[in-house]
């Protein structure tokens, strides 16, 4: 009965949030910014099929799409910070053991919320120092 009446919509709108926010993260990983290699670009392994390298940090924002992406990418990082502001105080309440280890508090799933939100912020660190790497732990991601 408690599930029926309260449970089931709260996990429900979880769902929906956590499916749209993960959408969002896809496609501005998806859309991200990309030019064509230029002729006297050196890559990093010869036998490489590289056509298309990321823009430059200054490059990326000038057209009404690139703003919607900076948009998803706002929503992406806020999100970030919100699982581990709601998962952090849990964490430290419960103990590791305990947090991870019951399946009613959430089981690994927590494991899996906070390495990711942990991997959004890395990725916005890497983008932002113009860093190698970026695609790397987006694929991760």
């Amino acid at each position: 009965l408690k599930w029926r009446l309260y449970g089931q919509l709260y996990f429900q709108c979880l769902l929906l949030l956590y499916v749209l926010y993960l959408s969002c993260f896809t496609l501005c990983c998806f859309y991200r910014p990309l030019q064509p290699v230029p002729s006297n670009y050196t890559l990093q392994y010869s036998d490489s099929n590289t056509i298309y390298i990321q823009k430059p940090l200054q490059d990326c924002y000038v057209s009404y799409q690139d703003l919607l992406r900076l948009g998803g990418e706002i929503i992406s990082v806020i999100g970030a910070l919100v699982m581990l502001v709601l998962e952090i105080p849990s964490l430290w309440h419960f103990g590791p053991k305990r947090h991870f280890g019951q399946t009613v508090l959430g089981g690994p799933f927590h494991v899996l919320l906070i390495s990711y939100a942990c991997m959004v912020l890395v990725i916005l660190v890497l983008r932002l120092t113009s860093t190698n790497g970026e695609i790397d732990v987006m694929a991760l991601a």
